[in-house]
């Protein structure tokens, strides 16, 4: 393993110099035969910096936080989909309109896809438990990314058409 060199007052002197001469904190590293992380840590500490490197950390930054909230969004989209789905399939079979499906108990343990005409209280409280859960999943991506706010809106009005109570619904 190599032995550091102790950072000296000649040393400050010299990164002072080539910082003022406009050489970048990579360019001060190789002339200093030092790493960039040490150049960057004491220049910090010497309240020097690098205008485009800060541009470039802003932009990238920017970018990032850009990038998650498209993805939040998308996440968004997608959970209220399958929320909007999985109700229009209860509502159905509540209005007789369809036969809901449910796994029942056969001989000997084995399990038995059924089409009723109703839906069994089991399945209605498991599938009312499972959208107001997806529900909290929308509030909080919801939360994070305020760029989707009809998203609220749509889960109340889909909530209220089932006369299912979620969550308590903050105003923003």
């Amino acid at each position: 393993m190599a032995v550091r060199r102790p950072w000296t007052e000649d040393d400050t002197t010299r990164l002072r110099e080539l910082h003022s001469k406009g050489l970048s904190c990579g360019k001060i590293a190789e002339e200093m035969g030092r790493s960039k992380a040490t150049i960057s840590d004491y220049a910090l500490a010497e309240g020097l910096s690098w205008p485009g490197a800060q541009a470039q950390i802003h932009v990238a930054a920017a970018t990032n936080a850009a990038s998650a909230r498209v993805r939040r969004a998308q996440a968004l989209m997608a959970e209220l989909e399958i929320l909007e789905l999985s109700q229009t399939v209860a509502l159905r079979a509540l209005r007789g309109r369809g036969k809901w499906k449910t796994l029942l108990r056969g001989t000997g343990g084995t399990e038995v896809t059924e089409l009723l005409d109703y839906i069994p209280a089991r399945d209605l409280r498991d599938t009312t438990t499972a959208r107001a859960n997806m529900a909290q999943v929308i509030d909080r991506l919801d939360a994070n990314d305020g760029g989707v706010a009809d998203g609220r809106s749509m889960l109340e009005r889909l909530g209220a058409a089932l006369g299912v109570e979620g969550p308590p619904v903050e105003k923003t």
